[in-house]
């Protein structure tokens, strides 16, 4: 995994604090490490099922001490400005009864990277809500990151959401926040809507040019390479600082559209980090996401463009502080790499 600290919180609050050269997630004053299952997407969203099918206790009989369930905003607020946290509520009290801990996963506006789990209000408004366009003009079934107001209503809920949890969960049976699932754009270069295509032309955020700067030499390689190939320029749009669709140098194993790839990595790099900040002002607990790993031989290639792999992980770094840690989702078998890659400049407990 992959770290970048920068909010200090109350040591009531679980957090993540340096020990020594490590850097441990401290519950109610003590390090904790989690022995952790993850629930499938939807089983949370019942709790018949989650009796019926003994959810929880099947979870404790394999000595698991905390599992990932997820909080979807279509059922958090089905109805525009009505807030329901029935199945918040019951997922806490089946962990505390079993003295075990809880990573929300906030299925917001994207899941891998679709809106499967945004309320009905937002898919059916697509002129408030505008979908990402894809590089023939159609329009996709993805919420665009360039819309305002998308944002606004998805960190609205997710403040809601943590000011719930924060209100009710005394004895912090919840520990850390899953923010989104696999964020990315499927299936084209970039997003080509009227909104994207402005952003795309207009100069490189200073705070990426100024992260660039202060880290020439210690970039990921294939963005140092593509950066000093076109002259290391502090000033331009994107395509003016990497080229036009740019690969990197390696002929056997390239990245496609390498621009388009930095490009969207910022603009989702830049939703995650507008709600991470606006949820830890409510309730400061550790913020990750995770990027679909595909393995060492599809080098750029995760199941959205611009998803949070090593390849990008310098345009989070820059774009997101607010987001403590970035892991993999992988189900491929090289673990060693993934786990390599995913460790970059970190020491754990």
């Amino acid at each position: 995994m992959f770290l970048a600290f920068s909010v200090a919180v109350s040591a009531q609050v679980p957090s993540l604090q340096k020990v020594g050269n490590s850097t441990c997630l401290i519950v109610d004053g003590k390090p904790f490490v989690m022995y952790c299952g993850e629930l499938h997407n939807s089983t949370a969203s019942s709790l018949s099922y989650v009796q019926e099918h003994r959810v929880w206790d099947k979870l404790k009989e394999m000595h698991l001490n905390s599992v990932i369930a997820t909080a979807s905003w279509e059922l958090v607020e089905p109805v525009e400005g009505q807030y329901d946290f029935t199945l918040v509520d019951a997922i806490i009290a089946e962990a505390r009864q079993r003295d075990m801990k809880i990573a929300f996963l906030w299925f917001g506006a994207f899941k891998n990277p679709m809106m499967t789990y945004a309320p009905t209000w937002v898919k059916a408004n697509p002129k408030k809500y505008p979908h990402a366009v894809d590089d023939k003009g159609q329009e996709m079934e993805h919420i665009s990151v360039y819309g305002s107001e998308v944002l606004k209503a998805d960190t609205k809920a997710y403040k809601a959401f943590l000011q719930h949890i924060k209100d009710t969960d005394k004895d912090h049976t919840v520990v850390m926040i899953q923010l989104q699932n696999e964020p990315g754009l499927r299936g084209t270069p970039r997003d080509y809507s009227a909104d994207a295509n402005k952003a795309w032309k207009a100069q490189v955020p200073q705070q990426i040019v100024d992260y660039l700067k202060a880290n020439k030499g210690q970039l990921q390689p294939d963005l140092e390479q593509v950066w000093a190939k076109y002259g290391n320029k502090t000033v331009g749009n994107w395509e003016e600082l990497f080229g036009k669709s740019e690969v990197n140098n390696q002929a056997e194993n390239p990245i496609r559209n390498m621009t388009e790839h930095l490009f969207t990595a910022y603009g989702y790099a830049n939703y995650l980090e507008q709600m991470a900040k606006a949820g830890k002002e409510v309730y400061p607990l550790p913020v990750f996401i995770n990027a679909s790993v595909f393995g060492m031989n599809t080098r750029g290639v995760s199941l959205g463009n611009g998803c949070s792999i090593p390849e990008f992980f310098d345009i989070y770094r820059a774009a997101a502080p607010s987001i403590d840690i970035l892991t993999p989702n992988s189900y491929m078998q090289q673990l060693d790499w993934i786990g390599k890659a995913f460790s970059w400049k970190v020491t754990l407990c």
